[in-house]
């Protein structure tokens, strides 16, 4: 079993603080116009706390939620074994580790435009350079793993 991991990886950040870290720039964004918001309030005369009572909430529920979806799409890891093989979500790896969960078989990818469409089971994403260290091991692992998967399908459907 071969481990590829994004740098993205949480390692062993547990995963409440991972959660709560993702959440740090949306909540940062949503509440800069907020500020605003109330800065202009106050200048103008009025109180800002009506305004405030409801907006901050909703941003930091927009941040709770935007962090939530993003951490489970992130990649942070790619577990290959043979021609089987998985994608472990930022969100997966702080909860489980690398080794848990199923195995997909693993298809032919391609490259385009240096970003490698990568094809596990009934999904293809995306995999950057920038966001793997190995980026080259990767992609003739993932060859290698797809050209296991032809080899098996082949020798199946040879004449006995």
């Amino acid at each position: 079993m071969r481990v590829f991991r994004s740098i993205h990886h949480p390692g062993r950040t547990p995963a409440p603080l991972v959660l709560a870290r993702a959440q740090a720039r949306g909540l940062a964004l949503g509440l800069l116009p907020v500020m605003v918001l109330a800065t202009a309030t106050i200048l103008q005369g009025t109180s800002p706390l009506a305004t405030l009572t409801w907006t901050v909430p909703l941003v930091c529920v927009a941040a709770l939620a935007w962090a939530a979806y993003d951490v489970r799409r992130r990649p942070a890891a790619i577990v290959l074994d043979g021609g089987a093989g998985a994608v472990r979500s930022v969100w997966d790896v702080a909860r489980r580790g690398e080794n848990g969960g199923p195995l997909t078989v693993v298809l032919p990818s391609s490259k385009v435009d240096g970003v490698l469409h990568a094809a596990l089971g009934d999904a293809t994403l995306p995999l950057y350079p920038s966001d793997w260290p190995d980026f080259d091991g990767l992609v003739d692992a993932l060859r290698a793993a797809s050209t296991h998967v032809l080899l098996d399908v082949a020798l199946a459907e040879a004449p006995p």
